[in-house]
């Protein structure tokens, strides 16, 4: 009797096994199921780590899984800045624009000034200080007096 039972539970546990196995498989998540926020912590992970070539490719995927999300280009921009690949920050600085445009932008305005001032693009980036100035941040009104002719 003893043989019996053992065999109905390895049976059972067999059954279960393969319930298991095509049930909730299936929804564990796979590399091409990983969020846009998971991205996004593996960017900023690989920020801290002074790795930005990754910490840009992780944003990257961040932005591609989620189209609208701010903060992924908002931190991608800085990067791309600070690697002086000042033309990919202008990019993503001017998508933040566009998403948000009717909040007070300021502060991105700036940063694209600045952006554009590193680029050699003088006109655009005091049309950017202006903006950020009219939008009441300081800095913008300072980097007139700075950067732009009168």
């Amino acid at each position: 009797m003893k043989t019996w039972s053992r065999i109905l539970f390895f049976h059972h546990f067999s059954v279960f096994s393969i319930i298991f196995f095509f049930a909730v498989i299936p929804f564990a998540p796979s590399c091409s199921q990983k969020t846009s926020g998971y991205y996004f912590e593996q960017g900023k992970h690989y920020e801290a780590e002074g790795d930005y070539i990754h910490a840009i490719q992780c944003l990257t995927k961040a932005i591609e899984k989620n189209p609208q999300f701010i903060d992924a280009y908002l931190k991608r921009a800085w990067l791309h800045f600070s690697q002086d690949s000042f033309a990919s920050a202008i990019s993503d600085y001017s998508k933040i624009i566009e998403l948000k445009p009717t909040t007070n932008n300021s502060e991105i305005y700036y940063l694209r000034g600045i952006s554009y001032y590193r680029f050699l693009k003088d006109s655009l980036a005091c049309k950017d200080f202006n903006t950020s100035c009219e939008l009441n941040l300081n800095k913008g009104c300072d980097a007139i007096r700075k950067f732009c002719k009168k």
